[in-house]
């Protein structure tokens, strides 16, 4: 089982750390405003590959792997992906099909909307993957996906296609990564398909597949806003940033949850137990989220300057301020994993709809004023969706005030003296000298205030682990 943490974790190094250095070398070659381009066609469709991870999870959770509800599982995904990408199609056509420089956009958005039926195609394999703990087949799919995608962008950039070039990486990795889930699962769909027996598990992907759209929408909502209102230009930056940010998100807490997820879904008789591995991973994700806040606030500097060159350096600031929403997601992303894990559904849609909607009003009101304050938007969205995830996850899953606000003490006292000195360096002797402070500062609180509990940490989480894998 530890070796299937591992694998997670690989999995989201390679595929997320390609991502992330791809971007940041097109951001270099093509300039804001094309990958603001890149980035107002791509958002959307990016909602609905994200969101169908809901009809992973529905088999992951399913108590046999009957062909009927695999069957059943995979047409849905595949018309929610298609229903999707029209969707996405008609956003464009809305928001930018009246500019005169819009037909280009539109055409990009028309195109990528295919990558969201190309990603359904994978959506039964993964969770067969995922429900049999085989990561290490997971990670082989994501790695063999994003390489084929990489190669295809650096094609069409070296044919004079500049933001194309995200597009096709879109497009190519989705079609490698789902060819290479279904050899790995070995499985394909059949005519043995019986949508009634399976209503309930399709009502439940539903609603996952919903929940999961909703969270989706608020970074895209974030491009969309600054790209409509501030320009191209705007729009360009935030994307830079958000991939910064999550791609820390994706190297840490997306394995951690799916952990937590695959641990608690076959747990689900045992409250108690659920409650234990929730508030292990809980401490591991907030630590984990705090080593990534300060290495992304002392860092980015530096990367801009040496990666990005002229031209980018609203993504400092930017990136900087989003990077404090790795604590809130520390907070957020355990309890929303248990309680889908826990078939806790409809307080997680709960959550959803109401996260989104405060999020996204707060940015579109906040873009109106310029990029920071939008950033600043965005991160008061976070906390008011780590907020309600304490709210309800505390009455769902029998949580204490003080089980959770402990462990977000002790992060937060190792990281806020680690920015000051952080801040305080940098301003006198550069991004380095930032660098090291930080690091200094923090791995001394570290020791001081939890060196003990994450030792003993670790041991209750891979009993966890291994408890949770049937002999």
């Amino acid at each position: 089982m530890v070796r299937g943490t591992i694998w997670s974790v690989l999995q989201a190094v390679g595929d997320k750390g390609l991502i992330a250095i791809l971007t940041l070398v097109l951001a270099r070659m093509l300039g804001p405003e094309e990958i603001g381009v890149a980035a107002v066609a791509t958002g959307p469709v990016m909602i609905v590959i994200s969101a169908l991870r809901g009809f992973s999870d529905v088999v992951v959770r399913a108590e046999e792997e009957t062909p009927s509800l695999l069957n059943a599982v995979f047409w849905v995904a595949l018309a929610a992906a298609v229903v999707g990408a029209i969707l996405t199609a008609l956003i464009a056509l809305g928001i930018w099909g009246a500019r005169e420089d819009g037909a280009r956009l539109v055409e990009m958005a028309c195109a990528a909307s295919v990558a969201g039926p190309l990603a359904a195609l994978a959506a039964v394999p993964e969770g067969l993957l995922a429900r049999r703990f085989q990561f290490r087949a997971l990670f082989l799919r994501k790695i063999v996906g994003a390489l084929v995608g990489v190669v295809a962008a650096i094609a069409v950039v070296a044919l004079g296609g500049g933001g194309w070039s995200l597009v096709a990486f879109l497009l190519v990795s989705q079609a490698a990564g789902a060819l290479a889930a279904v050899l790995a699962a070995r499985w394909r769909v059949t005519r043995q398909t019986a949508f009634a027996p399976a209503w309930h598990a399709l009502t439940f992907s539903g609603r996952l597949f919903t929940a999961e759209l909703l969270y989706q929408i608020i970074p895209r909502a974030l491009e969309l806003a600054c790209g409509a209102i501030s320009g191209l230009h705007a729009a360009g930056v935030i994307r830079i940033s958000l991939q910064i940010t999550e791609a820390a998100t994706n190297l840490l807490h997306v394995p951690v949850g799916r952990m937590l997820f695959s641990i608690a879904a076959r747990l689900t008789d045992d409250v108690g137990r659920v409650r234990s591995a929730l508030l292990d991973v809980y401490s591991v994700a907030l630590f984990a989220g705090s080593a990534a806040c300060a290495t992304i606030f002392v860092a980015v500097p530096l990367v801009v300057d040496v990666l990005l060159g002229a031209g980018w350096d609203q993504v400092v600031i930017v990136t900087q301020v989003l990077c404090l929403i790795q604590i809130t997601y520390g907070v957020d992303v355990p309890i929303r994993e248990s309680l889908k894990a826990r078939g806790e559904v409809g307080r997680f849609l709960l959550v959803a709809i109401l996260a989104s909607a405060a999020s996204v009003a707060i940015i579109l009101s906040s873009a109106m004023f310029g990029v920071y304050p939008a950033a600043v938007g965005y991160l008061l969205g976070a906390i008011i969706s780590a907020t309600l995830s304490l709210v309800v996850g505390r009455g769902a899953l029998g949580l204490k005030a003080a089980d959770i606000l402990a462990p977000l003490a002790r992060q937060l006292g190792v990281l806020a003296p680690a920015l000051v000195v952080a801040t305080f360096c940098a301003a006198g002797g550069g991004a380095i000298a930032g660098m090291a402070g930080a690091a200094v500062v923090y791995l001394t609180m570290s020791w001081i205030l939890q060196r003990r509990m994450m030792l003993a940490l670790y041991g209750r989480l891979v009993a966890s682990l291994d408890r949770a894998v049937p002999a």
